[in-house]
């Protein structure tokens, strides 16, 4: 069985993304996302994790931000469940990546979201881009 996804934000950035995911590969199953309120503070985010979060199934968290809060609560949660594990960088790719992906282990599937990932940030140069194949 895939394991399941987790993405957590600051504010409202891991909902969009899936929004965006969603746009592009259609309906993803078993993803949960916590968004962080300003006011919830690590306590309450932790809360909303533990909430989201089944125990007993392979659980990969994705943080916005490495050393944000989101990041430190789940950190903190997946310190008592051995099933979550957790990633930092969240970006579209990866989402779309976990998607479109059919890997059933969650060490294999990590990699292969941490590899999309870090692929997906290139610095783009004008002269580099062929505008003529670009639709309109």
């Amino acid at each position: 069985m895939k394991p399941n996804l987790l993405l957590l934000s600051h504010g409202k950035m891991a909902q969009e993304a899936l929004n965006s995911a969603e746009m592009i590969a259609g309906k993803i199953e078993n993803v949960a996302v916590v968004s962080m309120a300003a006011d919830d503070g690590l306590s309450g985010t932790i809360a909303k994790i533990q909430a989201a979060v089944d125990p007993t199934v392979p659980t990969i968290a994705l943080a916005d931000l490495l050393g944000g809060t989101p990041c430190n609560s789940v950190v903190n949660v997946a310190a008592t469940i051995p099933n979550l594990h957790v990633m930092a960088g969240l970006n579209l790719g990866m989402i779309i990546d976990y998607a479109l992906s059919s890997e059933q282990d969650v060490d294999k599937l990590m990699q292969q979201l941490a590899q999309t990932g870090t692929q997906g940030v290139q610095i783009v140069k004008d002269d580099e881009l062929d505008l003529d194949d670009l639709d309109e």
